[in-house]
């Protein structure tokens, strides 16, 4: 089973993407970037999308923008041509 490159993040990066993945008033779709940007760290692709909901394409997708661009590259959605 695949598993999700390993990201490292701030405590302070830390902090904002668990009050996007616990709070609800953010965007549903924030909510998921920032859990499965939290839960990451050691868990394959599919096990992430079954905790979240999500497919494994949408998890790897997150995770990787978050690598190469940190909270800017998860927080709004790339244009349809970008994907």
């Amino acid at each position: 089973m695949r598993k999700a490159v390993e990201i490292h993040f701030t405590a302070e990066q830390e902090k904002k993407l668990s009050t996007w993945a616990t709070g609800r008033k953010h965007a549903r779709r924030l909510t998921e970037r920032a859990k499965i940007i939290l839960h990451a760290a050691g868990l394959s692709n599919i096990e992430i999308s079954r905790f979240v909901g999500t497919d494994k394409n949408t998890v790897g997708r997150w995770w990787r923008r978050f690598a190469e661009q940190g909270i800017p590259g998860i927080e709004k959605a790339l244009p349809a041509h970008q994907i």
